[in-house]
């Protein structure tokens, strides 16, 4: 967690442990610090437009919310085929985690803008000359 926080200040402990239980969330972590790393190694992406000031979070119902996860649980997985709904939605409540989907598609979004890394080319062994 950590290193997570070190490339990604929004980071929070309570997204990945679970104090009930005293168990970490492993995968949920790797998985997010696979992406802060790419985020990280990406330049900086400009806003399209300018950008608003905050205004306080007002609650969500959950109604609204279903909709809303569904919908930034599909953006996510079309930029991270490795995005499970099981680290987002609960079943038993019905409810989604937003906050979390939204910092995930966050870290996605940066991670797609970043250049890819070229894998270096294995070298060929050199071939004797055919006679002509």
């Amino acid at each position: 967690f950590a290193e997570l926080l070190a490339l990604d200040d929004a980071a929070s402990k309570d997204d990945y442990f679970d104090p009930a239980s005293g168990a970490w969330d492993v995968d949920g972590l790797k998985d997010d610090l696979r992406l802060a790393k790419a985020a990280a190694a990406a330049p900086p992406v400009q806003p399209a437009r300018p950008v608003q000031a905050a205004t306080p979070a007002q609650p969500v119902p959950a109604a609204r919310q279903g909709g809303e996860g569904e919908s930034l649980f599909a953006e996510l997985l079309a930029l991270d085929d490795a995005a499970s709904k099981d680290d987002y939605f609960d079943p038993a409540s019905g409810a989604w985690d937003v906050d979390g989907l939204k910092d995930d598609l966050r870290l996605a979004k940066a991670a797609a803008a970043a250049p890819p890394v070229q894998p270096a080319r294995p070298v060929q062994a050199a071939t004797p000359a055919q006679p002509v």
